[in-house]
Order: structure tokens, then C-alpha cells, then sequence
């Protein structure tokens, strides 16, 4: 049970740490300053998409490192961890300023970007876990 934890954790933490220092540079490479001194912040096209492609690589990651150090059962654990980051997303989309859309317009995000970063960490995660366990 504590290897496990410790697997789930690992990953996650991977996907925190990554997602952590890759934002801001992507942010500041990717919205011009006027952009982002507006609030609610004016979010570029490639700065979202930017978002969907690290995003992504660090839940492959995270799904990775979890099903390797899964004890048995690495998809089991990589799912686990897709479950983790799908209860986080919706936490996050429903505790958010009262949730939804008005949490959406005060971060200056679409509506769908909450749902659709949820979605490609969820998928990025099992994808991590079937690399890892196709060895």
C-alpha cells in the first residue's frame, strides 16, 4: 500500500513540478505584456494550445513514473493516477470563484479550457501508464 502511494505521489508531483516551471515561461513567451497585465488576463490562441502540449507530456510522464514504480498492476496505478487528476480538475472547476464559466471569465480562460485540460492530463496519464507497461 505505501509503494503504491508513493508511486501515485511521485507521479503527481512530477506532473505539479513540470506544469510549475513550464507556465510561466510559456506565459511570458507566449502573451505579449499589454496581454497579460489586462485582467481579466487576454490569453493567446498559442498560448493555450502551448498548454495542451506540455500539459500533456507531463502527464505522460507522471502516468509513466507512476506505473514504474507501481509494486504490480502499472495500469492499475496509471489509472489511479487519472482518477486523482480528474477529481482534482473538478474540484478545481467547481470550487473556482462558484465554478463553470464565471471562474472561466475571471482567469481569463474559455469555458472549455478547464474540461479540455482535464481531458489530455487524464489521457496523457494512461498513455504514460501503457508506455511503461508495454516493457
Amino acid at each position: 500500500m505505501g509503494r503504491s502511494f508513493l508511486a501515485l505521489l511521485s507521479g503527481y508531483a512530477a506532473i505539479v513540478i513540470i506544469i510549475m516551471v513550464i507556465t510561466p515561461l510559456a506565459a511570458r513567451l507566449l502573451i505579449p505584456a499589454e496581454m497579460l497585465a489586462a485582467k481579466p488576463p487576454l490569453l493567446t490562441d498559442a498560448y493555450l494550445a502551448s498548454n495542451f502540449v506540455y500539459g500533456f507530456g507531463a502527464a505522460v510522464l507522471g502516468g509513466w513514473l507512476t506505473a514504474m514504480m507501481a509494486p504490480r498492476q502499472p495500469m492499475a496505478h496509471a489509472g489511479a493516477l487519472a482518477m486523482v487528476l480528474l477529481a482534482f480538475a473538478v474540484i478545481g472547476m467547481v470550487g473556482a470563484s462558484g465554478g463553470g464559466a464565471e471562474a472561466a471569465m475571471a482567469t481569463g480562460q474559455p469555458s472549455w479550457y478547464g474540461p479540455g485540460t482535464a481531458a489530455v492530463g487524464i489521457l496523457g496519464a494512461l498513455a504514460g501508464g501503457w508506455l511503461r507497461s508495454r516493457n
